[in-house]
């Protein structure tokens, strides 16, 4: 008997450490992630506390049972009151939340005041029949026993587990199909688990089905939520690339230039990026997430020339000084232009902005530091810039505009070339020539 005994309390044991670690990881994740809907995470969040104080309450109990002396006694009476509150507690949170996702706001209302009333019934019971031995006593050894109303203990937390099943059945639909079974896997489970228990005294059936049941849960809705923010992501990401080459094609439009200006400088950006990665250079900078913001970004490289008069814009003849310090002024308009479409967004969303912002201002400086508007120089030159200026130069080079006819392909890298440690950052020119074919293809659409 006393091997029996032994080995049931190691089994608990190890059930309820491991419930304990994997609930208090649990919630050390909810605390801190950001990707969860505001009530589920507001549940979970209570969820996870009760079943680590249901688990601890009854691990205590199992620690100090047996043990002599009146102040164990009276800590042994209260500590199943916590287990009896909390346990009560996680069915009374699961079903508001199931309330939340599947219900209307109106009816869900008037379900939540029935589930009030039964948790509150609930925790007055458990505290007024601990003081009367009816669910539970403890002997003149203080080991603890089953009272003659230790059924009746689970009335209301089964009451609300059907509840949750009748919810369940008739709003289900309205609940993800991933989400609808591991609601179902939580209902069921701890009600198969209160049965085996009322007629089985020993391993914590229920604590075990509780816990298991309600961490599947908690996995399976932030999978769900991990992969519903992921697609809104995706479509807000695929719907601010397409504004973004709205709004630059209609400053190039006043250009008279087409759309593939803007398209063709952003993938010659991307050739020269992949390159200068593939041989090592700037590697540290060159991440994948910083390839794809300077690409992003780089069809608003010329959003400033929205300010240029067309008359100045669109002159088939030379500028005068006068008009090309109008011209030079796009960059700091650019600037301007995106610093206050940063300052309209959080932090974590302006990445590719501020590679918009680099590329507006600073795209027409050079590497010996005659460029503008800041004269700039070599790699004080933003590297998104300073790659940019060889893919819009190149881009202007073979592409006819109102006052020039366009370059031959080889003409236009020989003069690439030329401006080498002039114009234009060595390392990338070095890049930009070994991906020519590349290159050539972008340029010609094959």
């Amino acid at each position: 008997m006393i091997f029996q005994i032994t080995t049931v309390n190691l089994i608990n044991t190890i059930i309820i450490a491991m419930g304990i670690g994997i609930c208090t990881m649990c919630f050390i994740h909810i605390s801190t992630s950001s990707n969860l809907q505001k009530d589920i995470k507001r549940y979970f969040t209570l969820i996870l506390p009760g079943l680590i104080l249901n688990m601890g309450a009854h691990l205590a109990r199992q620690i100090m049972e047996g043990q002599p002396g009146n102040i164990v006694r009276t800590i042994l009476y209260i500590l199943p009151c916590i287990e009896g509150v909390a346990s009560c507690g996680t069915a009374y949170l699961m079903s508001l939340l199931l309330l939340s996702m599947s219900m209307p706001k109106a009816k869900a209302k008037k379900i939540s005041l029935i589930l009030h009333i039964l948790f509150a019934t609930h925790s007055i019971a458990v505290i007024i029949g601990s003081a009367t031995n009816f669910p539970f006593f403890f002997d003149e050894n203080n080991m603890y026993h089953r009272g003659v109303g230790y059924n009746l203990y689970n009335v209301i937390p089964v009451v609300m587990l059907v509840l949750g099943m009748v919810i369940l059945i008739i709003y289900g639909k309205n609940i993800n199909n991933r989400v609808r079974i591991s609601f179902w896997t939580y209902l069921v489970a701890p009600v198969i688990a209160i049965i085996i228990q009322s007629f089985s005294y020993g391993i914590q059936y229920i604590i075990f089905a509780t816990t298991a049941s309600s961490v599947f849960m908690y996995f399976v809705i932030l999978k769900n939520q991990t992969e519903t923010y992921e697609k809104q992501t995706k479509s807000i990401s695929h719907m601010q690339n397409g504004l973004i080459m709205v709004l630059a094609d209609l400053v190039e439009s006043r250009d008279k230039c087409t759309g593939d200006h803007i398209k063709k400088t952003a993938e010659y950006a991307r050739v020269i990026m992949n390159q200068l990665k593939k041989d090592g250079v700037y590697a540290n900078e060159l991440t994948d997430e910083y390839i794809e913001d300077v690409v992003r970004s780089a069809p608003l490289h010329d959003i400033g020339k929205i300010q240029i008069p067309d008359a100045i814009l669109n002159k088939t003849s030379g500028l005068t000084d006068e008009e090309f310090e109008i011209i030079k002024s796009h960059t700091i308009a650019g600037k301007n232009i995106i610093t206050s479409a940063i300052d309209m967004v959080s932090e974590e969303s302006s990445g590719y902005l501020n590679e918009a912002r680099n590329l507006a201002y600073c795209h027409h400086e050079k590497w010996d530091g005659k460029g503008y508007p800041q004269k700039l120089s070599g790699e004080d030159i933003p590297l998104s810039a300073r790659i940019m200026a060889v893919a819009d130069v190149f881009d202007a080079l073979v592409s006819k505009r109102s006052y020039k006819e366009p370059l031959k392909f080889d003409d236009a890298v020989d003069l690439i070339k030329k401006e080498s440690g002039t114009h234009f950052d060595p390392k990338i020119v070095d890049a930009f020539i070994k991906a020519t074919d590349e290159v050539k293809n972008v340029t010609y659409n094959k």
